[in-house]
């Protein structure tokens, strides 16, 4: 059907996918496993929303695509699952915490 016979005020509905497939899978710490598998196994406990249901699509497909890296330093430098304290010249500290994609969390900061 051509273009112009379109409604692009029509939503799409929600497919299966929710999430684009990805081109490898990605690392991520234990701990952010664990965090993933329990928030999915809440939104299953929890009884099916529309929201929550997308959301437990997302994570599995996510939990699908992840493989669990263990922390390392090499030659003494910050590697994944790793953290690192910075010192500002103020004597403010900050730590982060080196993680894969799927368990960033920007509101932690």
């Amino acid at each position: 059907m051509s273009k112009a016979f379109t409604d692009e005020e029509t939503p799409v509905p929600d497919g299966g996918e929710a999430l684009p497939p990805r081109e490898r899978d990605l690392p991520i710490t234990r701990a952010g496993l664990a965090r993933l598998r329990a928030e999915l196994a809440e939104l299953f406990a929890a009884g099916a929303s529309e929201i929550g249901a997308r959301r437990a699509r997302v994570l599995a497909q996510v939990l699908k695509s992840v493989y669990v890296q263990e922390p390392s330093l090499v030659d003494g430098r910050v590697g994944f699952g790793t953290s690192v304290t910075v010192e500002e010249a103020d004597g403010r500290r900050t730590s982060y915490e080196i993680v894969g994609p799927d368990e960033v969390e920007p509101a932690r900061r």
